[in-house]
């Protein structure tokens, strides 16, 4: 554990709503020293009596990773204020607390001067002024003209008058800090002293009467004035040193609490006087009493007076000499009419809980081995901590010594005779005192299950002091030696280890005596069993005389038979085993006994045990390493209490496999990057900066991509996000950008060149994180295509198995596909439509781009190039929150999606829901995370995106449409070659781009359909009409599609055409004549025409001038 993890509450005068209630109350942790907040749900509520909220942060809290260590500063400066600036305020009486005073209860001028009630704004001050007459405080409290304090709000629902002491406005006003950073955190540098209100005019010679309110004293005082009136400022106002000021003093003390159970329970004050009461001879005249009891909760002693007009000296002073302690009741005997005085809280009889003690004895145990001082300085801390030891009664003890004994000062005796003292006058009924404190520190709280602890359960002591042992080699007398240790191996294995040997014990029964002899040169360590049903492996770690070490990787049936365990020893070595078959099963069953389990993990990303797996280790709220041999420790919680303790091999950065240069190639790359200093803020708002509205769908697209398994669940689909774009316009840089997310460089799968099984195995790599494919175009195989589209539905690849026997089996396996799927590539997916829908499309057009875009791009890839992967871990603490609210808040992203479309029933509602997936993602995150852009603009980018891709998908359709028009056009002489189109071999064209004419070079040259779509159009229309079609588009509308369809080149501004033998320049739009070849139309016909011509020609002279005459041409 990291002792220097520290953190603190946030000091100043800022609330926050809070989780509990709601109200404005709340005050949050922070980290000590960059003074950050932990998290919103860490902290402390105000009202601790009404709420109670009080979440403090555990070890694993995640930002920032590694809090430096609060720095050491010198105690805080006492601040006396300034007399004149303190007496100003005292002579000042014009508040609604004055007028009410004086004015509805009858209470003097001279009464509320004596008492130091005075004005400061809107504030009514309450100064606190000592015995000695020192003004050290004031307390500022706002109230109504009713004499209720004003709980006014602001439009924003914060409190507008927050009761206050003094602090950083007097040191700002008074000019004793000037510096900005230094006042927000005052009270490390400044302390005001405090003191009970009322000190001042305290008389030895009168009883005493306690209360919280400093107004209940100012108006108790006035109307019941043989008493010593003190306010605390709260039931936990005052610390037990202001209490010193009654050491000696014997008069009575009643503490008048408010009618608030929760509150006197958890009362400092209620401690602190029976603390006191202990200290006296007569402790029945310090009491806690509750005089308003059949009054509603929180009524107290002004109440009373203002609104009861309970003012009568005379029934005040019988009321307090009948009250019984407030923890109390009359209990009277229903047949004896006996009056008895019992506890008003009766404890639970008492019974020991094994299964907390087992908790309470492992957490003790962390913080002994750990050193952690878990203890508060004040005593009320302590007498928590001891109280909740004792609910274990004499077990308690020594979890008691463990615990203490880490705290500065206590020595083991003043820890046991505390322990006896609280046992037994206040035992506890339940220790979950100690389970919160020790969580606030950091310390792992749960009953954590393990193999050892398991097997350990009843385990009996070796009771073998009667047999007389002859250790090797002088072992007794070696620093190490522990007796007890090696009789239990010993009687438990019949041999030890020593000096990296292992010794075989011979035992004498007749003599009760044990000698051991040695039977290898080597010891051997057991590390983990790896579970697999195809793969089980151990592994061990054995260390030879001369001190080499080796890790072996040994199949476990490997250890059925010691000739080839002796084969995978000595194959690594000097490593000689001596010792028989059946020496060899006792050394097995102790490394058995001594093994840890471990699951492979066969695919990284999330685990279904709660983590998220990287190669180099794990994250789950915190990142966990590897260490050498590839194995994380993880907690699975089985509830709030206990946890079972599992253990997790990933073998990709084991140092077994370290010299296996090619083996797990990809998922070394696969790792996690602590870099604290990104944040999720500045990567995201670069994000959109350089992608735009791309950006918003992309960025969206990557975080529900970790959720992939919980969103497939229900839906059984997860879309794929298809690039779509020329060369240069950012497509790929977008993949990258998402590749990053999840470590370092990882290359993409290309469509156009892979294997099928590369292909297949990219899918099952990682599980709820992004593969990509790359060099999509229609001409890949139509198989692979296929396996695009069961992709979308999670179909995976499944083959045949191989019999033991060599021939086939009727069992199958299936490539399992796990993860989210970026492809990208230069033609829209339509050599199948299914496809398409299965996408989610961005477009890419842009090529050109400023200095400023330049830029903005070369920021993001210098911030990514080391890996954003710590982003990934990060978001995996969301998952709680996906798995509760995205499926409600899907059917309403879904149904405000469609309201935008105006319920377009034209629209894909596949294309929909494709969109919806990555949305809903967004808004149960909204408020999570800080994104670049709100619902309203996130909305707007789906929208028209949806209605961007429906269109292209019917586009698909027309175009197809108009080339079977054109090639019908062609066949019946309507459109004619070199007139209304023509078929080029060309090297480059010039084409416009925004009005302005820009040379394309085509490497290799290769064939170009030029088409007038002028003349086309027409024809094209036409055609639909003879053909009984639907009527076609417009010429604006075909303009559009085809220049969104595959192979489009641009529009020609200037292009030469022939009519007969008169030439003419026209414009054009070009197209790449392969794809059109590719999809089955055929326009160059010009070559064909005239071979079939001239083949006419031929034949008909041949008939002409006879078959055997040569015919000349």
């Amino acid at each position: 554990m990291n002792k220097e993890y520290k953190w603190t509450l946030e000091t100043g005068s800022k609330k926050y709503p809070c989780p509990g209630c709601q109200k404005k109350t709340f005050v949050r942790y922070v980290f000590a020293d960059t003074r950050q907040h932990v998290g919103e749900q860490f902290g402390r509520c105000d009202r601790e009596n009404n709420c109670g909220y009080h979440r403090a942060p555990e070890k694993d809290v995640e930002f920032p990773p590694h809090p430096p260590t609060k720095r050491k500063l010198p105690p805080p400066t006492v601040i006396t204020p300034d007399e004149e600036y303190m007496q100003g305020i005292k002579n000042k009486q014009a508040t609604n607390f004055h007028d009410f005073a004086k004015g509805k209860l009858g209470i003097t001028a001279e009464h509320l001067q004596a008492w130091g009630v005075g004005t400061k704004w809107k504030f009514t001050a309450f100064l606190s002024t000592t015995k000695d007459q020192r003004t050290v405080n004031a307390k500022f409290v706002a109230y109504t003209s009713e004499g209720k304090r004003n709980k006014e709000t602001g439009t924003d629902g914060t409190p507008k008058f927050i009761p206050h002491y003094l602090g950083k406005a007097y040191l700002r006003n008074m000019k004793v800090e000037t510096d900005n950073a230094r006042l927000e955190d005052w009270q490390d540098y400044y302390k005001f002293e405090r003191c009970f209100y009322g000190e001042h005019l305290f008389d030895t010679k009168r009883d005493t009467c306690l209360v919280e309110s400093e107004k209940t004293a100012v108006l108790a005082a006035f109307f019941f004035p043989n008493y010593n009136w003190l306010a605390t400022g709260g039931n936990n106002g005052m610390t037990f040193d202001h209490f010193k000021l009654f050491y000696g003093y014997t008069g009575r003390i009643w503490n008048l609490v408010d009618n608030d159970q929760a509150g006197i329970k958890k009362s400092k004050t209620v401690a602190w006087l029976d603390k006191l009461a202990e200290m006296r001879d007569n402790k029945e005249k310090i009491l806690s009493v509750n005089l308003f009891e059949k009054k509603p909760a929180g009524w107290d002693l002004a109440d009373a007076i203002i609104f009861d007009k309970y003012r009568d000296p005379a029934q005040f002073e019988k009321d307090l000499n009948e009250a019984i302690d407030c923890r109390q009741q009359y209990d009277i005997d229903m047949e004896s009419g006996e009056v008895r005085i019992k506890p008003k809280y009766e404890s639970k009889a008492w019974k020991l809980d094994e299964k907390e003690l087992k908790r309470a004895r492992q957490v003790a145990n962390r913080i002994f081995e750990e050193q952690v001082d878990i203890i508060a300085p004040d005593l009320h801390c302590k007498q928590r901590l001891m109280i909740a030891f004792t609910s274990f009664r004499e077990d308690g003890l020594p979890l008691a010594i463990k615990v203490f004994g880490q705290h500065p000062g206590e020595s083991e005796e003043s820890i046991e005779n505390f322990f006896h003292l609280v046992l037994k006058n206040t035992p506890g009924d339940d220790a979950k005192d100690f389970f919160k404190v020790a969580k606030a520190a950091g310390v792992e709280t749960r009953y954590v299950k393990t193999a050892r602890s398991e097997a350990a359960e009843g385990a009996e002591g070796i009771d073998a002091h009667e047999w007389k042992i002859t250790w090797p080699d002088d072992l007794e007398h070696q620093d190490h030696f522990n007796e007890y240790e090696y009789r239990e191996q010993t009687f438990s294995y019949s041999y030890i280890e020593h000096k990296n040997c292992i010794w075989y014990a011979t035992f004498n029964n007749k003599d009760r005596e044990i000698g051991f002899y040695k039977i290898s040169n080597f010891v051997i360590r057991p590390l983990y069993l790896i579970k697999s049903k195809t793969d089980p492996k151990r592994l061990f770690e054995i260390k030879n005389i001369f001190g080499v070490k080796y890790i072996m990787d040994i199949p476990t049936k490997a250890l059925v038979s010691l000739t080839e365990f002796q084969v995978f020893c000595e194959s690594n070595g000097n490593f000689l085993f001596e010792g028989s078959k059946q020496q060899f099963t006792k050394i097995k069953r102790k490394l058995y006994d001594e093994t840890k389990d471990a699951e492979e993990v066969k695919m990284l990303g999330w685990q279904d045990e709660g983590f998220y797996a990287f190669a180099n280790g794990s994250y789950n709220s915190r990142f966990s390493k590897v260490d050498q041999y590839g194995i994380i420790k993880h907690l699975v919680e089985k509830s709030a209490e206990e946890a079972e303790e599992k253990y997790f091999f990933i073998p990709a950065m084991s140092s077994i496999y370290k010299d296996e240069k090619d083996q797990y190639d990809l998922e070394k790359k696969f790792v996690f990057i602590p870099r604290p200093e990104v944040k999720f803020s500045d990567w995201a708002q670069l994000f959109h900066d350089v992608y735009g509205e791309n950006g918003v769908v992309g960025l969206s697209f990557y975080i529900s991509s970790l959720f992939r398994d919980m969103i497939y669940s229900r839906f059984k689909f997860f879309p794929h996000l298809f690039h779509f774009g020329p060369p240069g316009t950012g497509k790929s840089t977008m993949c990258w950008s998402i590749q990053y997310m999840f470590g370092l460089e990882r290359k993409p799968f290309m469509l156009n060149a892979g294997t099928a099984v590369g292909f297949h195995r990219t899918f099952a790599q990682f599980r709820n994180a992004v593969v990509w494919f790359d060099e999509y175009n229609n001409t890949i195989e139509y198989k692979r295509v296929q396996d695009l589209k069961s992709a979308y539905d999670g179909a995976g690849h499944v083959k045949g198995e191989w019999s033991a026997s060599g021939g086939t089996s009727n069992k199958t396996t299936t490539t399992p596909v796990e993860s989210a799927c970026n492809i990208s590539g230069q033609e829209l997916p339509i050599a199948d439509n299914a496809l398409f829908k299965r996408c989610i499309l961005l477009q890419y057009y842009k090529t050109i781009f400023s200095d400023e875009e330049k830029m903005r791009l070369t920021d993001l890839q210098k911030l990514q190039e080391k890996g954003l992967s710590h982003i990934t871990g990060a978001l995996m603490r969301f998952r709680e929150k996906m798995e509760k609210e995205y499926f409600q808040v899907f059917d309403q992203v879904e149904k405000e999606i469609m309201e935008a479309l105006e319920h377009d029933e034209t629209i894909e509602s596949r294309i929909i829901k494709n969109m919806a997936v990555v949305a809903t993602t967004f808004k149960v995150l909204e408020h999570e995370l800080p994104w670049p852009w709100n619902w309203p603009k996130m909305k707007e980018v789906i929208v028209k995106n949806i209605k961007s891709q429906n269109g292209l998908i019917s586009n698909a359709k027309e175009t197809n449409q108009f080339w079977d028009a054109v090639d019908y056009c062609i066949s019946e002489g309507e459109l004619k070659d070199g007139e209304d189109f023509k078929v080029e071999y060309c090297s480059s064209i010039k084409i416009t781009v925004d009005r302005k004419p820009v040379e394309r070079n085509l490497v290799p040259p290769q064939k170009v359909l030029f088409i007038r779509i002028a003349t086309a159009h027409p024809k094209y229309m036409e055609a639909l009409r003879k053909q009984g079609e639907k009527k076609g588009m417009d010429k604006g509308s075909l303009a559009h599609y085809l220049s969104h369809s595959p192979g489009f080149l641009g529009m020609v501004g200037s292009t030469r055409f022939k009519k007969g033998e008169k030439s003419f320049t026209s414009n054009a739009y070009a197209f790449e004549y392969k794809g059109l070849e590719d999809q089955g139309y055929n326009f160059d016909r010009f070559d064909e025409e005239e071979a079939e011509k001239e083949e006419t020609e031929k034949k008909e002279m041949a008939v002409k001038f006879g078959d055997d005459q040569e015919v000349n041409f």
